[in-house]
């Protein structure tokens, strides 16, 4: 895997076993700037040392049944198996084509159930006590800046929705909560789920597309053995390989004389 912010081909950022023109050409990762880099991979929070794992989640119905075991109610459920790919530093939540008439009734979290059994449950976002719409893509991050439960934009037929964007989670009513004090630190092996409670049996029911998890770790290469992070080191031909352990470090076609 080679680092985008160190110049050079990138093949798989994203640490998902697929190269990224291919996740790219199938939705599964965006490209805003057309620079042939998935935006998830140029948007972490330090230049370098971290690396992003990318997982897919499926969609279904979500049940219009509320939480009442008795009139066969309960949530929609999708989980994730994830590898152990380190420590975790920060966790976001995509929601693909989410679409539901009533935020208000909503409740959806996200679980993570380690190797060991140990289970640590977050909100996601919790009953907004709005009746506005879910209609498309969100993303769930620590460091969004703003609610769904706060911002609504109106269509032409006066139908009140939620717009496409980056929030933060949050617990209820628009209080923040933060995935890293819940999850920072942690093993990212075992099962990851997302689960969405439909709270009222109100005869709207919604789906969901699929959802992405992206956990972010510190970078675990470091071919010199120096605690650096390859990724912060001066890679002079870009070949993704640092030169201090690149024989041929101004040659991107060859790592060792000969070659």
């Amino acid at each position: 895997t080679m680092h985008p912010f160190l110049g050079g081909d990138v093949v798989d950022c994203n640490h998902n076993g697929i190269v990224d023109a291919a996740d790219i050409a199938s939705g599964f990762s965006s490209d805003a700037n057309d620079n042939d880099i998935p935006d998830e991979c140029e948007d972490l929070p330090l230049p370098c040392g971290l690396e992003l794992h990318r997982f897919a989640g499926a969609g279904g119905d979500i049940p219009d049944l509320g939480p009442d075991p008795a009139k066969g109610g309960g949530p929609f459920v999708s989980s994730i198996d994830v590898p152990e790919v380190g420590a975790i530093t920060l966790i976001r939540v995509t929601l693909n084509d989410l679409l539901h008439p009533w935020a208000e009734t909503l409740r959806i979290e996200l679980t993570h159930t380690d190797d060991g059994g140990n289970v640590r449950t977050s909100s996601v976002s919790f009953q907004c006590g709005a009746d506005w719409d879910f209609v498309g893509d969100y993303e769930f991050r620590d460091t969004g800046t703003q609610s769904v439960c706060n911002i609504v934009e109106s269509d032409e037929n006066g139908v009140l929705f939620i717009p496409e964007g980056i929030y933060f989670p949050n617990g209820g009513s628009g209080q923040q909560v933060q995935f890293a004090a819940i999850f920072g630190g942690l093993s990212s092996g075992g099962t990851w789920e997302l689960s969405i409670w439909d709270r009222n049996d109100d005869g709207f029911a919604g789906t969901l597309g699929g959802w992405r998890l992206d956990v972010i770790t510190e970078s675990t290469a470091d071919c010199n053995g120096n605690g650096i992070a390859d990724d912060c080191e001066l890679d002079t031909d870009g070949d993704g390989v640092i030169d201090d352990c690149d024989d041929c470090p101004n040659d991107p076609n060859k790592t060792a004389p000969g070659d």
